[in-house]
């Protein structure tokens, strides 16, 4: 076993801590044993016994939590075995390549597997998940805990993953699940788990293939609390001074409510090889047809006037948006055929670029001030044929008579 590293307190006198400090570099890589930042976010932590002999943290200013400062692994030693099993599990006995490990606060969870290596890339909210599940299930045993590390890993990457979950493991699991529930929870829950519950149980009924009076009744209310969320978080985003980007994620989450016919989008998909050309997303209906959308801020004027013709016209935000999508819908045309692979390659689906449609949406109604500038909206509106101008309390009214149909149909 390596030598810890002392810190400078340890040291008792003046000349001690002028030699630690000379060779304190030297210290470190001679040790099996440390954690430091390699950069101003990037943890190195050195760890024995475990799948790894490095955990790389990303993102990270203030040292992660349940860990020891010197390196020397998770301070919950169940967590520890439980997590370290499931990743042996997940890849077999047969696999002898480097493991590289990574917690990532900036990075999507994924997998990528060689033959002389795998590397392991985990969104620091999927690794509170596994501490999590190792949390909960080192009261069920640690059969339970490895298998349901294996499984979360498993999910992630089934192309690479060896473990195979018996009969009698997938009962214990579930029931693990089911005696988890507690209804007295449910006012305790964070709007960011109560995103994840409302994800998992819409994931449920999707596959759920017998559709009975209950699951019936449960679509209904999901929906229900779905569109109050989305409603609230829309009329808040509204009050103040949003920006496109806000704007963008919160269509990418909710457009599938706004319009369901879609049932999927593609962000800042490049429709021109060679340069950048990327609308804000691509959404496609059930058939794969798609459509490209562009979103601009609710408080964009829409129109202007021209005195001298005493009519109104499209402000420069509306011109220019309505131009860019004229060309992505040109160019998206043009290319289709190498889009249309790529995306194949992407999604796994055929998605169809014919005459796709440009929607726009931008301003809001509260700038019609006479009667004028509503029929020159309306005019204008309805000259494009392939872009559609969609206003933002447009939207808001539409997803409030939706809310009110399905109380209707709750009813």
């Amino acid at each position: 076993m390596g030598t810890e590293i002392l810190s400078n307190e340890a040291v008792t006198s003046e000349d001690e801590k002028i030699l630690f400090n000379d060779n304190k570099d030297k210290l470190i890589k001679s040790s099996e044993r440390y954690a430091y930042f390699k950069e101003n976010d990037v943890l190195i932590y050195k760890i024995l016994y475990f799948i790894t002999d490095e955990i790389v943290f990303s993102g990270y200013k203030d040292f992660p939590p349940y860990f020891y400062k010197s390196g020397g692994g998770l301070t919950n030693k169940f967590n520890s075995v439980a997590i370290n099993n499931g990743i042996k599990n997940y890849l077999g006995d047969d696999f002898k390549g480097k493991i590289i490990l990574e917690i990532a606060k900036n990075k999507d969870t994924h997998i990528k597997k060689t033959k002389t290596k795998i590397q392991i890339i985990l969104n620091a909210q999927d690794w509170n998940k596994l501490l999590n599940l190792g949390m909960i299930a080192q009261f069920q045993g640690k059969s339970n805990a490895n298998n349901s590390i294996s499984e979360f890993l498993h999910n992630v990457a089934p192309e690479y993953s060896c473990y195979h979950i018996t009969e009698g493991d997938e009962k214990i699991l579930k029931k693990m699940f089911l005696s988890s529930l507690n209804k007295n929870m449910a006012k305790n829950f964070s709007t960011d788990e109560l995103r994840q519950i409302e994800i998992f149980y819409n994931e449920v009924l999707d596959k759920n293939q017998v559709k009975t009076e209950f699951i019936n009744k449960n679509i209904i209310k999901i929906r229900e609390v779905s569109i109050n969320r989305v409603i609230n978080e829309f009329q808040l985003n509204l009050q103040k001074s949003t920006t496109e980007t806000i704007w963008q994620r919160f269509f990418e989450k909710n457009i599938f409510i706004f319009d369901s016919r879609y049932i999927d989008f593609i962000p800042k998909f490049n429709l021109k090889s060679g340069r950048t050309s990327e609308p804000d997303f691509i959404v496609y209906d059930i058939y794969g047809f798609a459509d490209i959308y562009e979103i601009k801020k609710a408080d964009k004027k829409v129109l202007r006037f021209d005195k001298d013709h005493d009519n109104y016209y499209w402000s420069d935000e509306v011109a220019k948006s309505i131009a860019q999508l004229e060309k992505y819908i040109f160019q998206a045309s043009e290319n289709r055929f190498s889009i249309e692979a790529s995306l194949k390659e992407k999604k796994g689906q055929d998605i169809k670029i014919i005459r796709p449609r440009g929607v726009l949406v931008i301003g809001s109604r509260n700038e019609f001030t006479n009667p004028q500038m509503e029929s020159d909206f309306s005019i204008l509106r309805s000259s494009h044929k392939n872009i559609e101008i969609i206003l933002y309390d447009e939207l808001l009214s539409s997803l409030k008579n939706l809310q009110n149909s399905e109380v209707i149909s709750d009813a």
